[in-house]
């Protein structure tokens, strides 16, 4: 789920304001039940993604790795490269699910099944 806050000034008071995303109303919606035939997208399979759309050769950077920013969110995949020197990272990068599963043939599309666990995505034909 992806929402922002914004603030306003009311008689020298702050006041938060929640905007709410369309990511965030569709999460009220029925879950997918997951298939027999799901393939799962877990840690390894967003590591290879992140290699792919991150790599590192050719750069002061390693390739990119996945993290998870909010342990509840499977929305709240990052990658991140790292420093071939070990003075930094490059984090909060995109990662996009349809990559893996559009990596190997009929894979379908990333659904997630469970968007409340980072391994709630599967692909699905």
């Amino acid at each position: 789920m992806d929402g922002s806050t914004s603030m306003v000034i009311t008689g020298g008071r702050y006041i938060g304001i929640a905007t709410l995303s369309v990511a965030a109303l569709l999460g009220a919606a029925p879950l997918a039940v997951a298939h027999a035939d799901d393939t799962g997208i877990h840690q390894p399979q967003m590591d290879a993604l992140c290699q792919a759309q991150y790599p590192g050769r050719n750069t002061p950077f390693n390739d990119g790795s996945a993290y998870v920013v909010a342990p509840g969110d499977a929305y709240s995949w990052r990658c991140q490269q790292t420093s071939r020197s070990g003075a930094g990272a490059i984090s909060n990068l995109g990662i996009n699910p349809a990559a893996y599963c559009s990596m190997l043939p009929n894979l379908g599309r990333p659904v997630p099944i469970n968007p409340g666990s980072p391994d709630g995505w599967v692909c699905r034909t």
